[in-house]
């Protein structure tokens, strides 16, 4: 069919084929091209029979959305406008009417790998085109089935938050850190609402909100939250806080929409938030827009006792101030709330929701972190290749208190294998570094001290003597001596990190810090070294530049930082046995990963 100038692709006609074996579907129109939202759409209906009730009827109406690039692309099933599915279920977007189109927004789930789908449809999703679309089709029926029957979930799958939508079109957004204590630190908090210092960071396409501190009305600090160093300079804001008993949701499963659904939901759960928002919305007056924090606990899985708190950020409109409530109200806190009841936030208002997330550890690291604590306390000494790349992994697999040492200025030549880029060209390597990884994680502590180690500088003293572990990746025997001139702590332990000529292989010294012996380790490296030279005897110091002899170390930057992830890996064995003698281990991977322990040799 042509829509403008468009006309359905001919192998459209082969996927409808693959729809009519599904005997509880019927196609009811051709493929229709959608401009505003460029994608092809299909009406079908889904009839279940028996299973209908007065929440899923029988028989309901829906769309399959397809880009142009069918079999390729996202494929969306959506509720029809007229007889479609009216309330908002578990695993479904907010179903609600949208501009100009014949479908609504509640797309259900039927594309994302799953629990859910998984026990819906146990066959993987084909790609090909006669298979795809009737695929997404038989997942969709037994969606609307297992909604009939109250059974899209079940106690102990994963707890699944109902969809807020997002309708700020600010691009503010919201994150906030609760972790594994969280119910039991709100627990022994007794208000329930009050005022919320907020940090502001500017990010190049968004603004991103987060609480420092929780108040009450009086601005008596209740709980801190503790961020990285990236957020110590951020300006601060002040808006207000809410703690529900329970998951603010209207029956299936939808999130407030509109200003009376909240008053609504609140009052069910014996919270009378019209009282609430008069206390906290006195100090908020002030002409400004704020945010209003909505939290509530929430479960891990279906069915289980709660774990941790969530916050929803809802974005405020301004607020009367009491100059404002003089027309038509008392000026008064009082009369200003009830001029944003009739005006402002008046029930028929919709709400301003925020992309909420939770920046806490666990969720943060989810993708992958080390096994190694998080509030472990490094030092690193020396930034270049190694030592950044070390630097890096650490930081993003959840290290976050590191400092840096290393009086070297970043040169374009670094470049060729550092984490660093032409942007900190002239800079120094541990203050480059150290602002660039405290952007890397909301969690991250990293210092730099801008100059070589040295016993007589008393910040080199502090972080030696509160340091767990001490990484050095300069393999620089006066570097090395210098550590004799300090205090260590018997639990702290030293690492040096060494590589070989192109990187073929790293060595790893590990020792007990007041037990480091700087003639051992030349010892054993020296020999080492000489055995590297004698196997490869035609080898040659690269050379960066015409004129004076300036030797280079050679290394590709894929190998550096393949070694560097080695010797990462090794660092999780070594703080998890903490050696309490000095060890040397080499790895190398020639196709195969080696792993060896040079000393001692027990054998």
């Amino acid at each position: 069919m042509i829509i403008g100038a468009h006309q359905a692709p001919e192998h459209f006609q082969i996927a409808l084929g693959s729809m009519h074996s599904i005997e509880e579907c019927r196609i009811l129109d051709v493929w229709q091209w959608y401009e505003s939202s460029a994608v092809w759409a299909l009406r079908f209906q889904l009839d279940i029979g028996a299973d209908g009730n007065s929440q899923v009827p029988s028989v309901t109406e829906w769309f399959v959305l397809v880009s142009d690039r069918y079999p390729l692309g996202r494929i969306r099933v959506m509720p029809a406008i007229e007889h479609g599915l009216t309330g908002t279920f578990q695993h479904q977007r907010l179903n609600r009417p949208l501009k100009d189109l014949p479908w609504t927004g509640g797309e259900i789930c039927t594309d994302v790998p799953g629990y859910l789908l998984d026990r819906l449809v146990d066959t993987p999703e084909p790609f090909s085109i006669s298979e795809r679309l009737s695929w997404h089709i038989n997942k969709a029926k037994e969606w609307v089935k297992a909604a009939a029957m109250g059974d899209l979930t079940r106690p102990g799958e994963h707890f699944e938050l109902p969809d807020f939508c997002i309708a700020s079109s600010d691009l503010q957004k919201f994150a906030f850190s609760e972790g594994v204590n969280s119910i039991a630190r709100w627990a022994t908090v007794r208000k329930k609402a009050g005022l919320v210092r907020l940090l502001v960071a500017a990010q190049e396409k968004c603004q991103r909100l987060l609480p420092q501190t929780f108040m009450d009305t009086k601005g008596q600090t209740l709980v801190d939250v503790q961020w990285g160093n990236f957020f110590k300079t951020t300006p601060v804001s002040v808006g207000g806080w809410v703690l529900l008993p329970q998951v603010p949701v209207l029956l299936p499963w939808q999130a407030p929409a509109m200003w009376a659904e909240l008053y609504d939901t609140a009052n069910t759960m014996g919270v009378n938030l019209v009282s609430v928002m008069t206390n906290i919305f006195g100090s908020l007056r002030d002409g400004q827009p704020h945010l209003l924090l909505i939290g509530f606990p929430i479960p891990e899985v279906i069915g289980g006792v709660p774990f941790r708190m969530h916050w929803q950020a809802l974005s405020l409109p301004r607020l009367s101030t009491i100059q404002d409530a003089k027309r038509g109200f008392r000026p008064t806190n009082e009369g200003a709330m009830q001029r944003d009841l009739a005006i402002v936030l008046s029930r028929d208002k919709a709400l301003k929701w925020l992309e909420s997330d939770n920046w806490d550890r666990r969720p943060w690291g989810s993708r992958g972190r080390l096994h190694i604590a998080s509030d472990l306390h490094t030092v690193i000494i020396g930034l270049g290749a190694i030592g950044s790349a070390v630097a890096e992994m650490l930081v993003r697999g959840g290290v976050e208190n590191i400092v840096l040492v290393d009086g070297d200025e970043i040169e374009p030549g670094n470049l060729v294998r550092h984490t660093l880029t032409l942007s900190e060209e002239g800079k120094n390597k541990a203050s480059a570094l150290a602002d660039r990884l405290n952007r890397a994680s909301p969690h991250a502590r990293v210092d730099a001290i801008a100059c070589d180690l040295n016993a007589q500088d008393a910040r080199c003293r502090k972080a030696i003597e509160q340091a767990d572990l001490v990484i050095d990746c300069t393999a620089n025997y006066e570097v090395l001596a210098e550590l004799h001139a300090f205090s260590w702590r018997e639990t702290t332990t030293l690492v040096s990190l060494a590589i070989g000529i192109n990187a073929e292989k790293i060595y790893i010294y590990a020792v007990p810090g007041w037990s480091f012996s700087v003639n051992q380790f030349k010892q054993l490296l020296d020999t080492l070294i000489q055995q590297d030279y004698d196997a490869h005897p035609d080898f040659e110091l690269p050379q960066e530049d015409a004129g004076c002899w300036h030797p280079l170390f050679p290394a590709r930057c894929n190998d550096i930082w393949f070694v560097s992830s080695l010797a990462v890996s090794e660092l999780e064995n070594l703080l998890a046995t903490r050696p309490s003698r000095a060890e040397l281990r080499l790895i190398k991977f020639d196709g195969q990963l080696h792993r060896e322990v040079i000393y001692p040799n027990d054998n």
